[in-house]
């Protein structure tokens, strides 16, 4: 029994998210709901829903768990108040979310399953279906396409044997898409590659590109499904051939197998608005040109290292922030000018210990004329090369005492050093200290 008091003293004593740690507390919430609530320091958790976790100003702000009085819960970010970023919900009722929230909604890409089995994994806006996915019903039916406020919009309905059913156009279903119908047909992509094919009515489905769909003047025009040999599928708009206004691209075999584009498209590629998905956990969100990231956007790495900024033929280029994950650079922050995905130009480089440096950049490295501002007050100004001190520079000591001339390969060369009351105290001859 004593040992058993004393492992329970210790877990409440070592909590990281109860009482008035810094890192989490307990607040529960008064009201109806998220938007006309408000958070308290007290309440009743069979009544209230009781958040633990992170605080800020009051509310719940960084990670944390809300529970219910039926006992669902939420787990995930918070930002005012509100579930923002990443998050994940139970209900008791069987219904389970993950995914994307913003102010307090399903927002972005997520995954729900329904307690009957039916599933959505795809994009959500204001806690609705909206955008590209594919909703599974438990008894192997599927629809795979747009959504638009809940409701089917662009895309295309299954039998559960996997047999095109129906074919929505701007929210309006339509005949089968299989045979001859007018609503669509099968053609076959004959020489070269995607998206440059000649369509014809007949063809192997083993050795060339299978397009069912919505067809005009012996193109695909309208809405339908591209399976290439190599397993790639284009799921989407089509305009004179070619992948064209809304779609979904998943590579097949090679390179860039299981990467996936979802977005605008225009003459057979990437083109406007989008997202691309990597394998290993890489994700790009924002504008492309051509098939290319060109324009704003985001760009998270597995590790957590994130780019926000401008894009140039598929590379950061132009002002952008980027901050570190995890690794030798965590919580490290460039804020500056790119080029071809390297910092080059002005900007600024903040270490996670304090550090901080002002100026040029070339190539990824200080270059230039720059400042360096250490956390323990000492400071550089002056020139740089290949990210050492290299020319002329100053560097201040914290107790105010100053080296004053040349720099080479990071190390004084010629030059003096002045006592903090501006005496000189000696002086460097290359390289070598002269009394």
């Amino acid at each position: 029994m004593k040992h058993l008091l004393i492992l329970i003293s210790i877990l409440l004593l070592s909590s990281p998210v109860i009482g008035n740690n810094h890192k989490g507390e307990t607040l529960y919430l008064w009201g109806t709901s998220y938007f006309d609530s408000e958070w308290n320091e007290f309440g009743d958790k069979k009544i209230h829903p009781v958040y633990k976790g992170d605080v800020k100003n009051g509310v719940p702000n960084g990670q944390g768990t809300l529970t219910f009085p039926d006992g669902s819960t939420f787990i995930g970010e918070y930002k005012d108040g509100l579930p923002n970023g990443q998050g994940t919900t139970n209900y008791t009722f069987g219904e389970k979310y993950v995914g994307e929230w913003k102010d307090g909604m399903k927002h972005g890409q997520g995954k729900v399953i329904s307690p009957d089995g039916d599933k959505w994994v795809g994009e959500f806006k204001e806690g609705d279906y909206h955008g590209l996915g594919t909703y599974t019903w438990s008894d192997g039916r599927k629809y795979v396409g747009e959504f638009k406020d809940g409701k089917p919009w662009n895309g295309t309905s299954y039998h559960n044997n996997g047999n095109p059913k129906y074919i929505y156009v701007n929210g309006k279903p339509s005949s089968p898409v299989i045979g001859n119908n007018h609503k669509g047909e099968t053609l076959y992509g004959w020489g070269g590659k995607y998206p440059d094919y000649k369509w014809m009515e007949f063809g192997d489905k083993d050795t060339q590109p299978v397009f069912k769909g919505q067809v005009k003047n012996g193109e695909p025009n309208g809405f339908g499904i591209l399976i290439l040999t190599d397993g790639g599928k284009y799921v989407g708009e089509w305009k004179d051939g070619k992948s064209h206004g809304q779609g979904t691209y998943t590579y097949g075999k090679g390179e860039w197998e299981g990467d996936k584009y979802v977005g605008e498209h225009k003459d057979g590629k990437s083109h406007g608005q989008g997202t691309y998905t990597f394998t290993d956990g890489d994700k790009y969100v924002g504008e492309f040109r051509n098939g290319e990231k060109n324009g704003q956007g985001t760009y998270t790495s597995s590790n957590g290292d994130k780019y926000v900024g401008e894009h140039k033929d598929g590379e950061s280029h132009g002002q952008g922030i980027q901050t570190f994950g995890k690794g030798e650079w965590e919580g490290d922050k460039y804020v500056g000018e790119h080029k071809d995905g390297k910092s080059h130009g002005q900007g600024t480089y903040t270490w996670s210990k304090g550090d901080k440096y002002v100026g040029e950049h070339k190539d990824g490295k200080r270059n230039g004329q720059g400042e360096l501002t250490l956390s323990h007050g000492g400071k550089y100004l002056g020139e740089w090369e290949d990210g050492e001190r290299n020319g002329q520079g100053t560097w201040t000591s914290p107790d105010g005492s100053k080296y004053v001339g040349e720099w080479k390969e990071d190390e004084k060369w010629n030059g003096t050093f002045f006592d903090k009351d501006g005496n000189i105290s000696k002086k460097f001859v290359n390289g070598k200290i002269q009394e």
